[in-house]
This record gives structure tokens, sequence and C-alpha cells, in this order.
């Protein structure tokens, strides 16, 4: 069973020391995150419960985001 309230602090640890201006995507932040993790992930950004974050967009691969 996957316990995304861990993987989410891991993701918001890992925030924290990236540079500002650093486009990143989840999986550079967890290691092989759930599907469900990305959209959670996706939502707490663009609402602004995760501050400093901005969504910059996606391609093929995933969401692609910034750190602002």
């Amino acid at each position: 069973m996957t316990n995304y309230k861990t993987l989410m602090q891991e993701a918001i640890k890992k925030l924290a020391v990236i540079k500002r201006g650093t486009t990143f995507r989840l999986t550079d932040l967890v290691d092989n995150p759930p599907a469900c993790l990305g959209r959670i992930f996706h939502k707490e950004v663009v609402s602004g419960t995760i501050s400093n974050v901005i969504f910059v967009g996606f391609d093929n691969q995933s969401d692609i985001y910034s750190k602002a």
C-alpha cells in the first residue's frame, strides 16, 4: 500500500533545496511516483497549497514545474 502523505512530505522536503528558477518533474523529487501522487501534487501546486512552485506545462512524459 502506498502512503501518499509520506511521499508528499518527501517531495516537499526536496523542494526546499531546489534553487529558484529550476525546472523539474515530480520524478526528480520522488522515485517512481504513483500516478495518483502526480494528480495530488499538480492540484496542490495549481491551488497554491504548495507555495513557490508554478506549473510550466507538460510534454509526453510528465508535468513540468518551476521553483519560483
